[in-house]
Order: structure tokens, then sequence, then C-alpha cells
């Protein structure tokens, strides 16, 4: 099993929800790890050995986490996509494709509105 991801709209719900993937992960044998929320009040009573410890080496100015391609900054509650520069010798078309659509991992759509204008900026080239 990987990460799990959720949320709910009270916190009592939220409470509830924890308790209950915590028992049923606990009942297989999977304790969870890297517990995180944007309200730290429901992360009173986890151990800290199993909330999310950000690492020292991060280079992100702020507290974010990775999910499903996203970065996701529990202070602010806020989604984010992490973007490098990519290294184009002959901006071509086959370049140009390979570098933005390959490495993009976009699950939720997102970023439709912006592949779309790249994609007729290409075909009209």
């Amino acid at each position: 099993m990987d990460d799990i991801l959720s949320g709910a709209f009270t916190a009592n719900a939220e409470q509830l929800l924890r308790y209950q993937l915590t028992h049923l992960c606990m009942a297989g044998g999977f304790p969870l790890w890297k517990w995180t929320s944007n309200d730290s009040s429901l992360l009173m009573d986890i151990p800290s050995e199993h909330c999310f410890r950000r690492s020292d080496g991060a280079l992100l100015p702020i507290e974010s986490h990775s999910i499903l391609g996203l970065r996701w900054d529990p202070t602010s509650d806020l989604f984010m996509f992490s973007v490098s520069k990519p290294l184009i010798l002959q901006p071509i078309k086959r370049t140009i494709l390979t570098d933005i659509f390959a490495r993009l991992f976009d699950p939720l759509g997102w970023l439709v509105p912006v592949v779309i204008r790249v994609k007729l900026l290409i075909q009209a080239a």
C-alpha cells in the first residue's frame, strides 16, 4: 500500500475517519505513517514519529508534500505544481513535446487549460 489522501468537512468527521483508517490498517498489520493536516489540533494525539517530517535538505521554502504529482502546503492548504526549467538545445516540436508532455503528470486535469493552449500553438506552427 502506498499513501492515503483523504479529507473531511469537520474536525469530528476527520477524527472518525482517522480512527477508522488506523484500526483498519493496523488490523492488517500496516501501521500508518507520515500523518499531516492543515489543522494542527488533529495531530495532537498522534506520536511525533508517525507525523510527516520535512527533510533537512528540502529545497522548497515551505513545508510541502507530494500528492499525485502536485505539491500541497498544509499551512495555507494550497496545491502547487513543481516546475523545472527544461534544457532544450534546439526548440523544435519534438523536443518541446517531449519536455512538456512526457514529464507532465496531471491526473486531476488542473493544467488542461494551459496544455490545450500549448497544443494549439504547436499545431499552428
